[in-house]
């Protein structure tokens, strides 16, 4: 049965523990030794002397024990290094120049595990799969890999390799993994790395490795990740906050059309403009924002800045705003959006709330209440990326909106009879329960036509106009 390195070293750390408990009782048993049988004379001092000898053994040897078992190498569930051991692994390694790649990979489906299987099995599965990725590295020759548990199913190894060959390995160890299973259990992983000469302060590249993994499929949806190996991860952040603090916005917008050609409801369309020059867009730089708890801080500011560069007396339509569901739901918000109404800034009537969530918020109804009370204000709801992987679904059962905005997947397979004839579905209900619906990134005429014929409400996109600078927004 093979075991893993760290268990190795785990047991390496318990009998050193050992060693210091037992040498200091081999040394007082020689010392009594010499003392009492020096003279042949046994005398009451060295009773005395024993005693001593002997209280302060056995208060050495509890220390010992407890501290031996308070600190531990490795993970309880997982066997592999705990963060605070693979951090001084890697640290170490940092501090010498080691030329190495640092490897942050994941389960990405252990939460769906845990709730399907319980997580019992889930530990199960977690502990295989490290000794599943120990085997095979080991065969690759990479023996004796110190492996460490960052977090939940999150690990962390570094490697002293090339990257493309590194990158090649795990590639076969992903296929690998999901094809076989790990009792009988599906498991998705993934990976990113980056090599230490990306920084030498570990927190950095781990801040960076943990980014760079949870935007992986950013090129699947168009858009663009940050370019964490130009750009350090803590820096560009601090850069993020700055420009949040100053309230750095910039803004550009779309019309959608209607049936009959009309332009009417604005998209706006706003970038966090950074001190480097670059503008960036919201799902770029999400993680930051949650991160460092500027989320909230973060549509505040934005509407602060709507408040100011949008004279809403000069515009008929609804403007589209994407909003943070946990941003609705605050209280700080809430209370600032009351400031700017009651001083004229913003007209209620005039914006419409577009969100959308991942998971379904437990406290389905407080949230609907939210809404009531903003909608009592005057604003609108639209649920955004509808029929994506989201809550989109629930939240049209359970909420009051006056939108849905379809994700863009169904642009892509609308060609699909199944999905066609869901979509048409989606449009029918929407229209008896007084919901419009709306589809963004249509880009060809002839793809416009045919989804006016299939029920849609509005369109936005190329085909009905580019994206406009702010300042052109006035009553046309």
């Amino acid at each position: 049965m093979s075991v893993l390195f760290s268990e190795t070293k785990e047991r390496e750390n318990r009998f050193i523990t050992a060693l210091k408990i037992s040498v200091p009782f081999t040394c007082v048993l020689i010392v009594f030794g010499i003392i009492l049988f020096r003279n042949g004379e046994f005398k009451f001092d060295d009773v005395i002397l024993f005693l001593i000898l002997l209280i302060c053994y056995v208060y050495y040897v509890i220390y010992q024990i407890y501290f031996g078992f308070q600190k531990t190498l490795i993970d309880p569930v997982t066997h592999v290094f705990v963060r605070e051991e693979i951090e001084k692994i890697l640290s170490n390694d940092l501090a010498k120049n080691r030329q190495i790649n640092i490897v942050l990979l994941r389960i990405k489906n252990i939460i769906d595990i845990n709730d399907r299987y319980g997580y019992k099995n889930g530990d199960e599965i977690l502990y295989e799969y490290c000794k599943e990725l120990s085997n095979f590295m080991a065969e690759q020759g990479f023996k004796d890999l110190p492996i460490g548990r960052f977090i939940n199913g999150y690990f962390v190894f570094g490697v002293e390799s090339k990257a493309t060959n590194l990158s090649h390995i795990l590639r076969m160890f992903e296929h690998k993994i999901s094809s076989q299973t790990i009792k009988n259990v599906e498991i998705k992983s993934e990976f990113t790395m980056l090599p230490s000469s990306y920084d030498r302060n570990l927190n950095n590249i781990v801040n960076a490795l943990f980014y760079k993994i949870n935007h992986l499929d950013d090129e699947e949806h168009g858009e663009k990740a940050i370019d964490v190996e130009k750009v350090l991860i803590d820096v560009f952040s601090a850069d993020v906050m700055e420009a949040i603090d100053s309230e750095n916005f910039s803004f550009k917008y779309q019309r959608v059309a209607d049936k009959n050609g009309v332009k009417s409801h604005i998209n706006l369309i706003p970038k966090l403009d950074l001190r480097s020059g670059e503008k960036i867009t919201k799902s770029r730089i999400l993680d930051i924002l949650l991160l460092n708890h500027y989320d909230i801080k973060y549509d505040i500011s934005m509407m602060r800045q709507i408040s100011r560069i949008i004279y809403f007396k000069d515009i008929d339509a609804k403007i589209f705003i994407e909003i943070m569901p946990q941003t609705l739901r605050n209280n700080e918000f809430r209370n600032e959006i009351l400031k700017l109404i009651d001083n004229n800034l913003i007209d209620p009537k005039k914006i419409v709330f577009e969100f959308n969530e991942k998971l379904i918020y437990s406290e389905i109804k407080r949230f609907d209440e939210i809404l009531i009370k903003f909608r009592e204000l005057g604003f609108s709801f639209a649920l955004s990326q509808f029929g994506g992987s989201n809550a989109s679904f629930e939240y049209l059962k359970f909420l009051e909106v006056d939108f849905i905005v379809y994700d863009i997947e169904f642009n892509k397979n609308l060609n699909d009879e199944k999905i066609k004839n869901i979509f048409i579905g989606i449009n029918e209900a929407c229209a008896k329960s007084g919901i419009k619906t709306v589809m963004r990134f249509v880009d060809k005429e002839e793809f416009q036509m045919q989804l006016y014929k299939m029920g849609i409400d509005y369109i936005q996109g190329f085909c009905v106009e580019k994206p406009n600078d702010i300042s052109n927004l006035r009553r046309s």
